[in-house]
């Protein structure tokens, strides 16, 4: 059985906490007596510091409920305090304990009196009070280094993001390609060349403009995939399809940049792009705060996998929102569902 813990630390603390506070209340109540007897001193001793570790694991199974109940900041001071209560509470009622079994069985010839307990009490309640709040701050400072950690690792996930994004776009083939395109609907085509040129302008304007950005709307994102498909489909023609189906109410909702252009990515590399048997890529709203890219598969004999891209996806995704990117990949078909983040609810340290 695994014993609640509210802090890394929770066990040091403990310890740290109940030892000599056993040999002060046990000094308390007993006075010189407590050191008079070895077996009386180890009997005393396992029975007080055995019935307030009970009582801590209480305790702490107390803080870990509550802060599971309230997690949220507006609940803090309510959630201290009644913590605080709960603490004090089982405090008294421990203290009660080892001072009546101690006085019913006459322990050690001591005599027992009403005003130490009263101390007792006083002293376990300061003491409670100090440790509700160490308990806090400890957690709170352990938070924090985690927070410090995860938002590292979140800066080096972008960089990493925004270093792919780059080099599937500016990479000599692909604007080699694009400029070849150009080329040719400038002989064949100008009205043509003039709409290619300008979604050619909008992605890498996109590109310089959102790169270092953490989050965009799907809106935003969705444009820059027009544009990007667009380029695409100048080229490959008829083998590849897009189509979108997203809920006016996603819309506004976030991601990060290159999200989709990195799953097409991903898809073009790892199938087979014919006229005959188009691509088709569909991105679309689920239920919930999701959203879905499902794809068509003709398998390359050299496919890649995932690859890098779709692996920092995920890591960046559950840094962000504390989700997992869903892959469903059948023979005919692979879906990827990746959670849309509403601003409100995005777990940012």
């Amino acid at each position: 059985m695994k014993l609640s813990q509210n802090t890394k630390n929770n066990l040091l603390i403990m310890v740290v906490v109940l030892v000599p506070w056993t040999i002060f209340l046990n000094l308390l109540l007993l006075g010189g007596a407590y050191f008079l007897s070895l077996s009386g001193f180890v009997a005393a001793t396992i029975y007080t510091f055995g019935l307030h570790t009970f009582a801590w694991q209480i305790q702490t199974w107390i803080s870990v409920t509550l802060r599971d109940r309230f997690p949220h900041e507006q609940h803090n001071s309510v959630r201290l305090w009644f913590t605080v209560f709960l603490y004090m509470l089982i405090t008294c009622l421990s203290i009660r304990l080892i001072y009546w079994l101690y006085d019913i069985t006459n322990f050690l010839g001591c005599e027992f009196y009403t005003s130490n307990y009263r101390v007792a009490i006083v002293a376990g309640l300061v003491v409670n009070t100090f440790v509700t709040f160490l308990r806090e701050g400890v957690e709170r400072f352990e938070k924090w280094k985690i927070a410090i950690t995860e938002n590292e690792q979140l800066k080096k996930e972008y960089m990493q993001s925004q270093l792919l994004g780059l080099k599937s776009q500016i990479n000599p083939h692909f604007l080699f390609n694009s400029l070849n395109t150009l080329s040719s609907l400038i002989n064949e085509d100008e009205k043509e060349a003039e709409d290619f040129l300008n979604q050619m302008s909008k992605v890498y304007r996109y590109l310089l403009r959102n790169n270092e950005e953490e989050l965009v709307t799907l809106q935003t994102e969705l444009q820059f995939i027009e544009s990007y498909f667009y380029l695409l489909k100048m080229r490959h023609g008829r083998g590849l399809e897009l189509q979108v189906e997203v809920m006016p109410g996603d819309m506004g909702k976030l991601l990060p940049p290159l999200t989709l252009q990195m799953l097409i990515e991903n898809t073009l590399n790892n199938n087979v792009v014919t006229k005959d048997e188009p691509i088709v890529t569909q991105i679309v709203s689920a239920t919930g705060d999701w959203l879905e890219v499902r794809n068509n598969i003709h398998r390359k004999h050299d496919e890649c996998g995932l690859t890098e891209n779709i692996e920092n996806i995920t890591k960046k995704f559950w840094l962000l929102c504390q989700k997992e990117v869903a892959i469903v990949e059948g023979a005919d078909e692979r879906r990827i569902r990746i959670p849309l983040i509403n601003e409100t609810k995005m777990h940012l340290a």
